[in-house]
């Protein structure tokens, strides 16, 4: 692997609270919706500069940061837009028996003439982002930029980078896979189609971008009594596995255009407010 450093953009690096991970945005897969990761994570670096939820952000920053490519059919105001709207499905904050829904981004304001965004964010799923110093999830956004034709690619990224130091992931189901990959219903009962339609591909996607080296999917099976399936097994979910990364050496985005590092922020303590969310829609799982 080769060695990885920090861009020069502001909005490069995002670190969330490892929950966060397990947030699944699913519209973020749909056509045209493909900037929506690296806007999120971007707004989310944003965050992570400013330890605040109430800051502007430039837009040729932005742009720049998610490799911003216009199109006829796609204004950057629209890819704000979708963004907003695709990440609404925000969190579930659960307290004992109580339980309360929260949006992530309170309030977005494109100020086209002034060349920036106003972002306010909740100020209740604020500890996912601020003083985030243990068990955090270090995201590149330019990795997200660059792998946007590729929602699985996206997909497997976010769950790699939480475990990038230990090579391994965790037990996922099935019903977790078929949410966080959007899996299409005709594959849903059918492995072979998911492992080689969507894993070779996110893979390969991963590989070929030098996120990522030695990516492999597993099955996680078990013996079925008195049901006919292929080799008597039945598959109940997948872990990955792949060459780990050490947490010390310097990340590079692999943008083509050169990049200097930025300074390294000094810690700051770490928040004591942790938050007990739930995955809308996926179930992870251990054995």
């Amino acid at each position: 692997m080769k060695m990885r450093q920090a861009p020069a953009n502001n909005l490069a690096i995002a670190k969330t609270d490892n929950q966060f991970t397990d947030i699944i945005f699913p519209n973020f897969a749909r056509g045209g919706h493909q900037y929506g990761d690296a806007l999120l994570h971007a707004i989310i670096s944003g965050i992570n500069k400013y330890q605040k939820g109430s800051f502007d952000l430039d837009i040729n920053e932005l742009k720049e940061v998610v490799l911003w490519k216009q199109t006829k059919h796609l204004s950057f105001a629209t890819a704000l837009k979708q963004m907003l709207l695709d990440s609404q499905n925000g969190i579930i904050l659960e307290q004992g028996k109580n339980w309360s829904y929260k949006a992530i981004i309170h309030e977005l304001d494109f100020k086209s003439t002034e060349k920036k965004v106003h972002v306010e964010i909740n100020p209740q799923v604020l500890p996912l982002f601020i003083n985030v110093e243990k068990g955090f999830t270090k995201t590149l956004t330019y990795d997200y930029a660059i792998l946007r034709k590729d929602a699985a690619a996206r997909a497997l990224y976010t769950i790699l980078r939480k475990y990038r130091q230990l090579g391994r992931t965790k037990n996922l189901s099935l019903s977790d896979i078929l949410i966080r990959f959007s899996v299409p219903p005709s594959y849903e009962n059918r492995p072979k189609s998911i492992e080689n339609q969507i894993f070779k591909k996110a893979i390969y996607d991963l590989q070929e971008h030098l996120i990522f080296e030695n990516v492999q999917f597993h099955r996680i099976t078990r013996a079925t009594q008195n049901v006919q399936i292929q080799n008597g097994k039945h598959v109940l979910g997948y872990y990955f596995t792949f060459r780990p990364q050490k947490a010390d050496v310097k990340e590079v985005s692999c943008t083509p255009i050169s990049q200097n590092a930025v300074t390294k922020p000094k810690k700051k303590n770490n928040t004591e407010n942790k938050l007990d969310i739930k995955l809308n829609g996926g179930f992870g799982f251990e054995w």
